[in-house]
């Protein structure tokens, strides 16, 4: 059973999260919140398995609360927002951050019940995540291991969830005359330019 926790202060998408949801008797929507002061209560009280999460909301903007959560309590998040376009550099703040996915909020009903099937995959995949893992800290003992190839021709490196914020971290640290890198990250192909964007910057 997946034990979720809705994130958004409008309370008709909510509801269309919640029916979007319906079919699907192993994820059980344990409550809502309208806010990160709200939502920050009941997931100390409630430990969901995975929130979805907007952007635009009141006190504090979903980016913010993201890397709060990434913090102080860790858990899987499923960016669902009408503010953030897919593959945008906002969706690729958000994944570095330990976003687990970003999804575009679909404009009317009928939309979201077509989501339905997919969300719940996602959140079936999310709470099997190993968030801890997502830390920027698990990136440094590769810094080591690339330190001892420096006599090597090129480096290819892979990754899929947690691979945005590795990347980001481990770049940051290269030498800037190390050598030719790969880098092969799993996310769907929208994403693509602006993370290449992000990691130029």
């Amino acid at each position: 059973m997946i034990r979720l926790l809705i994130v958004d202060d409008s309370k008709t998408i909510q509801k269309f999260v919640a029916k979007a949801l319906e079919p699907f008797s192993d994820i059980e929507i344990i409550d809502t919140a309208a806010d990160p002061y709200d939502a920050r209560k009941k997931i100390i009280a409630q430990k969901p398995d995975v929130i979805t999460l907007d952007i635009e909301m009141p006190r504090m903007d979903g980016i913010t609360f993201l890397k709060k959560i990434m913090q102080h309590y860790p858990l899987p998040v499923v960016i669902i927002s009408s503010f953030i376009q897919t593959g945008s550099l906002l969706s690729i703040q958000a994944l570095e951050m330990g976003a687990f996915e970003v999804i575009e909020k679909p404009e009317n009903p009928e939309a979201f019940m077509q989501l339905g099937s997919n969300l719940a995959k996602t959140l079936r995949a999310a709470k099997h995540a190993h968030i801890q893992a997502m830390n920027l800290t698990v990136a440094k003992p590769g810094i080591k291991v690339i330190k001892t190839i420096a006599s090597a021709k090129l480096l290819v490196m892979g990754g899929s969830t947690g691979g945005v914020e590795a990347f980001t971290y481990i770049l940051r640290n290269f030498p800037a005359s190390l050598l030719g890198t790969i880098i092969i990250q799993h996310m769907p192909d929208n994403f693509l330019p602006a993370f290449a964007e992000r990691l130029d910057q």
